[in-house]
């Protein structure tokens, strides 16, 4: 067991007891001052924020994507139909800001937005900047962006279902050849006529 002994007088006691009082009061003094300026600062510099709402639906008619002919198409439509919270997370992604930063001409990426799901297809996206005409201009141009991001996966996919479909036109193109050749060597030996038998 340890034991602190003080050798000295009430006096002395006092005093240290004092300076310790006096310290703790500084210490109280320089949290509320802080705590002050922290208000007066955000009530001379307010944050606005403003939002919009994104109405989603699929960019190609889903009867786009199924088999022409019996002949089925070898793409995943996954590009095309994400649930809404992968499209809400897209939205508020780092790739969207940078195409917002480009756009805009921001020397870095604004900060994060806030994303919600409204409705099984409506998203608010809500940005946040010390201006409030850069606030509405930095939500519409998420939106934007983000609408312009996925208009690309669109074509990209449209690109490979016209590549897919373009080859299988041509696979059944040359089929379509080698049985007219056949059928033609067919009727070319079925007119022979046929030697008299002696």
């Amino acid at each position: 067991m340890w034991s602190v002994r003080f050798r000295g007088s009430a006096a002395q006691l006092r005093a240290l007891r004092d300076v310790l009082w006096a310290g703790s009061g500084l210490i109280l003094t320089g949290a509320v001052v802080t705590a002050l300026a922290a208000g007066l600062h955000a009530t001379r510099h307010p944050t606005y924020s403003a939002s919009s709402q994104l109405l989603l639906r699929s960019e190609i008619p889903l009867d786009l994507l199924e088999p022409v002919g019996g002949v089925d198409i070898e793409v995943a439509p996954s590009e095309l139909d994400l649930d809404v919270k992968t499209e809400a997370a897209l939205l508020g992604s780092p790739v969207v800001a940078g195409r917002v930063a480009r756009s805009l001409g921001l020397p870095i990426p604004p900060g994060s937005v806030e994303t919600t799901v409204l409705t099984d297809s409506l998203i608010e996206v809500r940005a946040s900047a010390s201006d409030p005409l850069l606030a509405a201009v930095l939500a519409n141009d998420f939106a934007d962006q983000y609408l312009a991001y996925r208009r690309e996966a669109a074509t990209r996919v449209i690109a490979l279902l016209t590549r897919n479909l373009d080859m299988r036109a041509a696979q059944l193109r040359a089929r379509i050849n080698k049985l007219d050749d056949e059928l033609a060597l067919a009727e070319t030996a079925r007119a022979r006529p046929r030697p008299a038998n002696v």
